[in-house]
Parts: structure tokens; sequence; C-alpha cells
């Protein structure tokens, strides 16, 4: 006997593709900077014998250079009745609290989750009207906020890592 199990496919409202973020070029003068202030911690750490946060701050100094010239992945975006897709992975509509629309360029959509490590999400909507990806956040019933950047995406956003 074979079994099979038929999945209902979601109901596609708005979709596009994107990138997860703008990438902003760093000059050489960010990586310097980057690593005099990573070094320089580092070794005021070793100077009062905090040998293991000198360390971390070596590792987060070379992380933040890793993920500063990093391009940004390509990714797939759908509203659908189930909730907002970001590639294979899905936010339920019953896990989002609110949502803001930045219209200022680059255009995104903000919403935050109930549940889960990230509360806030960013997406672009770099190639999308806007207007219907906020007429259908509506009609979800969910609540338009003015804005909801958090302090991590504003650091981002000032060392132009996002």
């Amino acid at each position: 006997m074979r079994y099979t199990f038929c999945m209902e496919q979601p109901v596609v409202a708005v979709e596009w593709h994107g990138e997860e973020s703008e990438f902003k070029p760093k000059s050489s003068s960010w990586y310097w900077t980057l690593g005099i202030l990573s070094v320089g911690s580092a070794i005021a750490a070793f100077i009062i014998d905090n040998f293991l946060f000198g360390i971390i701050l070596i590792l987060a100094g070379f992380t933040t250079a890793l993920v500063g010239s990093r391009h940004p992945a390509m990714h797939h975006f759908r509203l659908t009745n189930r909730g907002i897709h970001v590639g294979e992975q899905l936010f339920r509509w019953d896990n989002i609290m609110h949502f803001a629309i930045e219209e200022q360029e680059p255009k995104k959509l903000l919403f935050e989750l109930k549940q889960g490590v990230v509360k806030v999400m960013t997406i672009p909507l770099a190639n999308v009207d806007y207007r219907k990806v906020r007429m259908e956040l509506k009609n979800r019933n969910l609540e338009e906020v003015e804005h909801l950047n958090t302090f991590a995406a504003r650091l981002s956003d000032w060392m132009g890592l996002s």
C-alpha cells in the first residue's frame, strides 16, 4: 500500500527577487580603521592581562572585515496565504506582530516576530510595488507602525554592513 501526502500549495499574492541587503563597497581606510581599532583594543586587553578578551576582539575584527567584504545573497520573496516566504524559510502570519515599510530608497519591509532569535526581519522591496505589499499585509490584519529599527540594525547601517 502506498501513501502519498498532498501538501496544499500556497496561494501567492505578491512575489519578487532581490538581494538580502544593499552592498556598500568599503574603502581601504575602512579596513585600516577596523584593523587599528581591533588590534589596539586587543593590545589594551593583553596589557591588563585579559588574554581571552583580546583574542575575542581580534576575531571580532576579522569577522567584521569578512562580513563587510561579502556581497549579499539573492533571495526569492513571496507573500502567500501561509505567511512571508524568504527563500525556503516561512514566517507564518500568526507569528508576525507588526510591520513597517520604509519608503525612502532603498525601500524596505520590516516586520516584528513574536517568537524566534531574530525579532525584527528586514526585506528589501527593490523591484516590487510597496503599495501592493502594504495592502496584502493590512489585509492580514497586521498593524503598521512607523519604525521598527533596532539598535543592531542602526549600528550595522552606520558601519556599512547592511
